[in-house]
């Protein structure tokens, strides 16, 4: 699947296939692969026997990439899926170069869009942003500085913790809603 994905980004060239349309992309970009394929062989173009065994079960029109980045390759370009890969280092960076514990988070999210597609999800494109936000957040070192005091830390200010601790209630509310009870939306 996933050189298929980099044949349609080759094939769209810097612009990409445009949002949306991930599915007609793949799809033209497999049907070249196989047009490919067949004609090294020469054989006649009805002839499937000359594609590869492997390349012939797995063939199928997904509708999502099973690599974040990749979709976003295919559907943008490849500069935004570049810049997409360097927001999300640069986040991890900064987040651990202060010390954070907001990098594992966002670790956790890179190597997971390796190989699924998180951000087709509704609770990681809410949660997404704010562990990106949280990555790059001073508000660790400003508090310390303008207290004073190093003991009081980002976990230790009650009122942003009872935030977060609300935020997390409510999401796991709203996906048990969602699964329960409207199941017409998955």
């Amino acid at each position: 699947m996933d050189k298929i994905c980099i044949k349609a980004m080759c094939d769209n060239g810097w612009k990409g296939a445009g949002i949306g349309h991930f599915g007609g992309a793949y799809g033209k970009a497999q049907a070249s692969y196989f047009k490919e394929q067949i004609k090294e062989k020469g054989i006649d173009d009805l002839d499937w026997r000359a594609i590869n065994e492997h390349d012939r079960m797995t063939a199928d029109c997904p509708d999502n990439a099973f690599n974040e980045y990749l979709f976003i390759g295919v559907e943008a370009g490849p500069i935004v899926m570049l810049l997409f890969i360097g927001i999300i280092v640069s986040a991890i960076i900064i987040s651990f170069k202060r010390g954070t514990i907001w990098c594992y988070g966002m670790t956790a999210f890179a190597v997971f869009a390796l190989f699924s597609y998180p951000l087709h999800v509704k609770q990681f494109q809410i949660i997404f942003p704010i562990i990106l936000a949280a990555c790059v957040s001073d508000r660790q070192q400003n508090a310390e500085d303008q207290s004073g005091d190093k003991e009081e830390s980002f976990f230790k200010n009650k009122y942003y913790l009872a935030g977060i601790i609300t935020m997390v209630v409510i999401l796991i509310s709203l996906s048990t809603f969602i699964i329960v009870k409207l199941p017409e939306v998955r």
